[in-house]
């Protein structure tokens, strides 16, 4: 069974799934986390059944199968949809990169044997990227008055630190 690896939406690295739920709108949400030590961002993508078989459709997503998740020290390794015909757990195929934003991912059912898709969009990041703080800093800085960073420079007890303007 393949674990579900996406690249991730900062920095284009590896990153793996550690939390998987039901949101009840017919929807899963998958949250990853990028491998990346300098990077460290946690993102979470939208996740539902795009194609069920030849006779279905878009199908809401009425639970996450438990037995389709085993949780190791690198995060989900075995997290799928369950099967829409039986329930089971299926192996993951393929996954196809359409944007940085949009992922299919192709499963067959290992119980009755059924190959379906489903699709994946980002949905919000949890923790910002490591790599894009100091840009974050560095416009914080540049927006406040030389008041505040004076009152800056007296809380934190170094006043070198300040810009010299």
């Amino acid at each position: 069974m393949r674990t579900i690896e996406l690249k991730c939406i900062e920095c284009d690295a590896k990153s793996k799934m550690y939390s998987m739920e039901h949101d009840g709108n017919g929807n899963a949400a998958a949250a990853f986390t990028c491998t990346n030590d300098y990077c460290r961002a946690s993102f979470v993508f939208s996740w539902r059944y795009a194609r069920t078989g030849q006779k279905e459709g878009l199908k809401p997503i009425e639970y996450v199968n438990v037995k389709a998740t085993k949780i190791s020290g690198r995060g989900i390794g075995f997290a799928c949809l369950p099967c829409p015909e039986c329930g089971e757990k299926a192996n993951i195929k393929k996954t196809n990169r359409i944007h940085k934003e949009i992922y299919t991912v192709y499963h067959n059912c290992m119980s009755c044997g059924l190959n379906y898709s489903s699709q994946m969009h980002y949905s919000h990041t949890i923790t910002m990227s490591a790599l894009k703080v100091n840009d974050g800093l560095r416009h914080l800085l540049s927006v406040m008055t030389p008041e505040q960073l004076k009152g800056l420079a007296k809380a934190s007890g170094n006043a070198t630190m300040l810009p010299k303007n």
